[in-house]
């Protein structure tokens, strides 16, 4: 069987099913604060791109016939050698039902500080024209194999443009044209640890759960 690559990782994604029982996501970002003995007054300093994200999955209990997919999916994964796409399954489609084209990536004309890798904002068009809240605060969308959540409330403007700001910054710098994926959003990632595990109960169920950290 032949997996997609990126960036010379090859992609091997989970089996899709059963769902998640249990997810954890966490939102790093890295900042340095000095707080001066004297005065008191804190210095801080938020370093542009070094930001990411790590999940956690659970599992609910697994027949057999599951965990033995499951774990050679953990097996094929070879540790943290081979990527995958997860996302936050809870919430797989934005909050306010997007109606019309797909939307995609602006890079055209634009200000040096969108749509770069590392850009906060992100330029789109394709979208109906005068739409208020086409995008709401916490909404997800994926550029490329990367999964971003939306920080403000997005309108379109006459054009069917706009631009939405973003966490975690842009990876790499969209190609125009590209698609914003709104419909089950995922990033790429890879497991937290070299080590994977199984835990088999007296039931004959297993219990499968991992921790994966976003590739970069």
């Amino acid at each position: 069987m032949s997996y997609p690559t990126f960036n010379g990782w090859t992609i091997i994604d989970p089996p899709p099913s059963p769902g998640f029982s249990g997810i954890v996501l966490r939102m790093i970002d890295t900042v340095g604060k000095v707080r001066s003995p004297f005065s008191a007054q804190s210095q801080v300093q938020l370093w542009p791109g070094a930001d990411w994200w790590e999940f956690e999955y659970e599992m609910p209990p697994l027949s057999l016939a599951q965990a033995a997919d499951w774990q050679g999916w953990l097996a094929s994964l070879q540790g943290g050698a081979n990527v995958f796409q997860v996302g936050d399954s809870n919430r797989p489609q934005p909050q306010n039902p997007v109606t019309g084209s797909i939307p995609v990536c602006a890079t055209g004309a634009l200000p040096s500080a969108v749509n770069l890798a590392g850009a906060t904002s992100l330029a789109t068009s394709g979208w109906r024209p005068s739409q208020s809240r086409v995008l709401l605060r916490g909404d997800y969308l994926q550029v490329g194999y990367r999964l971003h959540i939306v920080l403000q409330a997005v309108s379109s403007d006459v054009n069917g443009d706009a631009t939405i700001n973003v966490w975690p910054s842009l990876r790499e710098q969209p190609v125009q044209g590209q698609a914003v994926i709104l419909n089950c959003p995922k990033g790429l990632f890879w497991l937290a640890s070299n080590a994977r595990q199984l835990s088999i109960s007296v039931t004959r169920l297993s219990a499968v759960g991992f921790k994966c950290v976003e590739a970069r």
